[in-house]
């Protein structure tokens, strides 16, 4: 049975055996540019009594990390996340670099969106995508076991990105069942180190150590 483990932004270590599943080879459209630092950073209530630690890289890239209760002690878990923009929409791809999946299909993605305080991630409708593949209109293969089906995507950023966009959003993605994350804590702004004070009529030395 193919297993995909979700760690931490599904609210904890979460074996979706027995489910659906829509994976990527690659990333869904492009990263985005600007900086999401205020956004982003601090303390996030991850749903299920879980907190995670979430700080914004650049260049899409968020690291989200928390700890886990393990044998006596705590277990820090790390996981990356790439925010993606196709067009006016916006994708939150999930990639963990220690568990990758046996075919490589790394990319789990979702579309999402921020309202009010609440970052919002809703996930793919397999049968859509399972469709999509099986009428040739993007190249993928679908598996089917007992308890669980898998549609792995094969196509390219740009060949997704166009697909997605020819598509209303209601119909790709099932938004009666978000997903709902909340910061409860706003990172602090960092400070920049603060330069010497230079006296009226003298001049800052420019060769450390100066007297």
């Amino acid at each position: 049975m193919k297993k995909i483990v979700w760690i931490l932004l599904l609210g904890a270590a979460i074996f979706l055996g027995g489910c659906s599943s829509v994976s990527s080879k690659f990333l869904i459209g492009t990263p985005v540019e600007e900086n999401l630092s205020a956004k982003f950073d601090g303390v996030w209530d991850l749903g299920d009594g879980n907190v995670g630690q979430v700080k914004y890289l650049g260049k899409g890239q968020l690291r989200v990390a928390g700890g886990e209760w393990k044998e006596g002690r705590f277990e820090l878990t790390e996981m990356t996340i790439v925010l993606t923009k196709c067009g006016n929409k916006q994708f939150v791809n999930f990639y963990d670099q220690e568990k990758v999946d046996e075919k490589g299909f790394n990319y789990l993605f979702g579309y999402c969106a921020f309202i009010g305080d609440y970052f919002l991630v809703w996930l793919p409708k397999t049968e859509v995508f399972e469709k999509a593949v099986n009428a040739g209109k993007i190249k993928g293969k679908v598996s089917k076991e007992k308890n669980s089906k898998s549609i792995d995507l094969e196509e390219s950023s740009d060949t997704l990105c166009r697909f997605l966009q020819d598509q209303a959003v209601e119909l790709l993605f099932d938004l009666e069942d978000p997903m709902i994350y909340r910061r409860m804590i706003k990172a602090a702004a960092e400070e920049q180190p603060s330069q010497p004070a230079v006296k009226s009529g003298t001049t800052p030395c420019a060769s450390p150590p100066c007297l």
